[in-house]
């Protein structure tokens, strides 16, 4: 399965502990690391061949910084601050222009998961219903 992550949220929400220059996702609040951290060691146990993360224009540079062994092809900045529905449909097509087939687990950067072992599973199991 493919795991695309959205982290292109301002976090304007968070004020005054997250702010435009640096938005809640990017924030180290657990354990001296930011919920986009979090969310991409989640999944980085199926490859992070397979993970993308949808951003801002603007945050490109801080998920470089946060995730440096992600391969920076797989940083899809998004050219315009539009809604979710926007996001998600760009970001669609840059993988089908990829070549990406089959599942694709659409997650978020800002969500923090307190038992991850129960969420891994659930993407298991959730990509086996899918191919069935």
């Amino acid at each position: 399965m493919t795991y695309l992550i959205f982290a292109g949220g301002a976090g304007t929400r968070l004020w005054p502990l997250s702010r435009v220059a640096s938005p809640k996702q990017f924030e180290p609040f657990f354990e001296g690391k930011s919920t986009l951290q979090l969310a991409v060691d989640r999944v980085r146990v199926f490859g992070l061949e397979n993970i993308y993360v949808s951003t801002n224009e603007a945050y490109v540079g801080l998920v470089q910084e946060q995730i440096p062994d992600l391969d920076s092809s797989h940083i899809f900045p998004e050219p315009a601050k539009r809604d979710l529905t926007a996001a998600v449909g760009l970001s669609l097509v840059r993988l089908k222009a990829r070549g990406v087939k089959g599942a694709i687990g659409m997650l978020w950067a800002d969500h923090l998961i307190r038992r991850p072992e129960v969420f891994l599973d659930a993407l298991v199991r959730a990509e086996k219903l899918v191919k069935e």
